[in-house]
C-alpha cells in the first residue's frame, strides 16, 4: 500500500449519475450510471492510465474529479498545503480560490477546446488573468515562456488557433494547462484526434513536462497501447466501474480480468516467425445499457468465460495473486494471455 502522505488525489465510492428525461413534462424515466462507485488513488509524480471503450465513463470520471461535473455521491480528496481536502461539495468560489490553480485538464479535440475568436496569447493568458497571477509585461513574458516550453515560438502568440495544425493546437492547449503551474493534470484522450505521426511527439512532450515540473497525470484513453507506454499504473474501466487496476507491467503481462485480456489482444505487436501468435479476442454482443446494467458482473453478457455465478453476483474488486486487483469471480483461476512474454504475444495488425 502506498504511503498516505504520498497520495495527491483519491476518490472513494465516486458516483456521477445522469437523469434521462422524456415526454412533454420532462419526467425522469431512467438514470444513467456513468460513474458508479470508483475508488482510485494517485501518487504525486506518477501517471495513472485509465483505459476502456468509448462510452464507459472515462471522460465523465475525469470531469468529475476536476469538478467540471458535480458528483452524485462519494468523495474526491485532493492534497492542498499538505492536507487532504475533500473537494466534492466545495463551492465554485472556494474551488477557484484554493483548488483550481493546482489542477487542470487537457481535452481531446484542441480545435473545439480553444476559443477560435481569441488569439493564442489570450487563450494561454486567460487563467493567469482570472487568477490575477500576472499582468502587463510579466503576463506577456509568461505566455512567451510557456510557448517555448511546449515547442512553439513566442511570435505565435499573435495568431489564432485556426492557423495551426492539430499537433500545434494541442501544444497550445498544453501551454494553457501549464499556465498556473498545476500539480495535477487530467489528460482526456490528448492524442486520439491527432495524426499517428504527431502522437509520439505529444506523448514525449507530456512525459518531458512531467519530469521537468513534477506533474501528476490521470491519462485517459481507449488505446491500451498508448496507456501502456506512458503509465506507471493502469486502471481498466468498464460500464462505469473499475474492473482491474495495478502496475502497468503486471496488468499487461498477467491480466486477471477477461476484459483486460481482450483489450491487450487488440494491441498490434511485432512477432517473430518462430513465435506463436495468439488470436485477437473479438467480444460478442453489445455493451449493456448503463441505465440498466446487468444484475451480476457487468461484463458477463460479453465474457467468453461466463458462468452462472457471473449472472447472479457482483464480483468484488479484490487483490489477486499477481499483485494487483480485479473484479472477477475467477481472477486467480483463469490463465489469461498478456503481452511481453514469449509465446503470449497479441496478433499483429
Amino acid at each position: 500500500m502506498p504511503d498516505p502522505d504520498d497520495i495527491l488525489l483519491a476518490t472513494e465510492d465516486l458516483r456521477t449519475h445522469f437523469a434521462v428525461r422524456r415526454g412533454l413534462l420532462r419526467r425522469q424515466v431512467a438514470t444513467v450510471r456513468a460513474v458508479d462507485g470508483i475508488d482510485l488513488s494517485i501518487k504525486g509524480g506518477e501517471t495513472l492510465g485509465l483505459v476502456g471503450e468509448s462510452g464507459c465513463g472515462k471522460s465523465t470520471l475525469g470531469r468529475t474529479i476536476t469538478r467540471l461535473e458535480h458528483p452524485t455521491g462519494g468523495s474526491v480528496g485532493f492534497r492542498v498545503d499538505n492536507q487532504m481536502l475533500d473537494i466534492t461539495n466545495l463551492s465554485q468560489n472556494h474551488l477557484r480560490r484554493h483548488v483550481r490553480r493546482h489542477m487542470n485538464m487537457i481535452f481531446q479535440d484542441p480545435l473545439s477546446s480553444l476559443n477560435a475568436r481569441m488569439s493564442v496569447k489570450s487563450v494561454i493568458a486567460e487563467p493567469l488573468v482570472l487568477h490575477r497571477a500576472a499582468r502587463g509585461k510579466e503576463l506577456e513574458d509568461r505566455v512567451a515562456q510557456l510557448l517555448t516550453t511546449v515547442g512553439l515560438q513566442p511570435h505565435h502568440m499573435q495568431r489564432f488557433p485556426h492557423a495551426f495544425s492539430g499537433g500545434q493546437r494541442q501544444r497550445i492547449a498544453i501551454a494553457r494547462a501549464l499556465a498556473l503551474q498545476p500539480r495535477f493534470i487530467v489528460c482526456d484522450e490528448p492524442v486520439s484526434a491527432l495524426d499517428a505521426s504527431v502522437r509520439a511527439q505529444i506523448l514525449n512532450l507530456l512525459m518531458q513536462l512531467q519530469q521537468q515540473f513534477g506533474l501528476t497525470y490521470l491519462f485517459i484513453s481507449h488505446d491500451l497501447a498508448v496507456v501502456r507506454h506512458v503509465s506507471d499504473r493502469i486502471a481498466v474501466m468498464y460500464l462505469g466501474q473499475i474492473v482491474e487496476r495495478g502496475p502497468t507491467v503486471a496488468i499487461c503481462q498477467t491480466p486477471q480480468h477477461p476484459y483486460t485480456e481482450a483489450l491487450l489482444s487488440a494491441i498490434p505487436m511485432p512477432v517473430a516467425r518462430h513465435e506463436r501468435r495468439s488470436k485477437r479476442i473479438v467480444l460478442t454482443g453489445d455493451v449493456p445499457n448503463p441505465a440498466s446494467p446487468p444484475p451480476g458482473c457487468r461484463f458477463a453478457p460479453r465474457c467468453p468465460y461466463r458462468q452462472q455465478i457471473c449472472d447472479e453476483e457482483i464480483p468484488e474488486l479484490k487483490p489477486t495473486r499477481q499483485g494487483h486487483t480485479a473484479a472477477c469471480h475467477f481472477a486467480d483461476e483463469l490463465e489469461l494471455v498478456g503481452i511481453g512474454k514469449t509465446g503470449a504475444q497479441p496478433t499483429t495488425a
